[in-house]
């Protein structure tokens, strides 16, 4: 079985179905911050291994491991622990605020799929999430 070159570790709902968009079909799931740290440090050591993580309030200990700043760009931080091939892509201020914002910042605007303030929109990926679990939808 050949295995991708690197390995992408979501947070959440919304991080796995930006990647899907993206046609990463195969990302290595972990609910919440903390998940997806243990999941890089334990599971791919000596191997290269991407997280995605929105910027929270709360940070472990682990989270300031990744010290080395590699880029920096429409509030996305790309972050390396050093000595490793460990790297986080960190979303500010979270995720549905970033894609939000992103979108009307391109001038694509959220009314015009029916989404009409933040609030709604923020609700689509546990949405997503629910109907995907519970075989609703085919995906």
């Amino acid at each position: 079985m050949n295995e991708p070159f690197f390995q992408l570790i979501p947070e959440d709902n919304g991080h796995k179905m930006l990647m899907e968009v993206l046609r990463f079909r195969k990302c290595n799931f972990a609910k919440g911050i903390n998940n997806v740290l243990w999941k890089i440090e334990n599971n791919f050591d000596n191997r290269f291994a991407v997280g995605i993580v929105d910027d929270d309030k709360f940070k472990s200990s682990h989270f300031k491991k990744y010290s080395t700043i590699i880029a920096e760009s429409d509030k996305l931080i790309q972050l390396n622990k050093p000595e490793t091939k460990h790297f986080l892509i960190v979303i500010q201020p979270a995720f549905e605020k970033w894609v939000w914002d992103q979108s009307v910042q391109k001038e694509i605007l959220p009314s015009k799929y029916s989404f009409h303030n933040f609030k709604t929109f923020a609700t689509l990926p546990k949405m997503i999430f629910y109907v995907r679990i519970n075989k609703f939808v085919a995906c």
